[in-house]
């Protein structure tokens, strides 16, 4: 009786450590969040009210870990008036400290882009502030990642 007393005490006992070693792996620090640059901006298509563009982002993973990426919603400003806004479903994963352009679609209205040309052909817009908000999805995360790009153009800063 003894002998399987001290099995039964065993296997408990290794059965918690399993237990343990499991908890320790399944807890990560959490991601930091990713760093995004504006890489391109091309027109694709244009309608009577509506212009589709294709936004390349360069996504980087200051992490030491993998960012499975699921999907990702933005929205784009020009001299903080919003020109699009888009999302995309497109996985992607990126490598620890790696990054990788992402190709997205950006859908403005006429009326937004008719705002911008007016203000670079009145002078008042002395160059132009680029803005980039929005949210991924990362798989394994409870909610989703911020990101966000501000860059200026032209102005005739030296």
């Amino acid at each position: 009786m003894g002998m399987r007393k001290l099995a039964s005490s065993k296997a408990v006992t290794a059965a918690l450590v399993i237990a343990m070693l499991s908890a320790c792996h399944s807890f990560q620090a959490p991601m930091e969040q990713p760093i995004v640059h504006l890489s391109d901006l091309r027109l694709r298509d244009v309608q009577l009210f509506e212009q589709r563009y294709t936004l390349a982002l360069c996504v980087e993973n200051p992490n030491p870990r993998e960012l499975p990426i699921d999907g990702l919603s933005y929205r784009v400003l020009l001299n903080n008036v919003e020109l699009g806004r888009g999302a995309s479903r497109q996985s992607v994963t990126i490598a620890p400290y790696g990054e990788r352009i992402i190709e997205v679609d950006l859908v403005s209205n006429v009326f937004s882009l008719m705002q911008r040309v007016k203000d670079m052909v009145s002078g008042a817009a002395k160059g132009i502030n680029v803005s980039i908000t929005g949210n991924m999805s990362v798989a394994n995360q409870p909610s989703p990642m911020p990101f966000s790009f501000q860059g200026e153009f032209g102005g005739g800063r030296t």
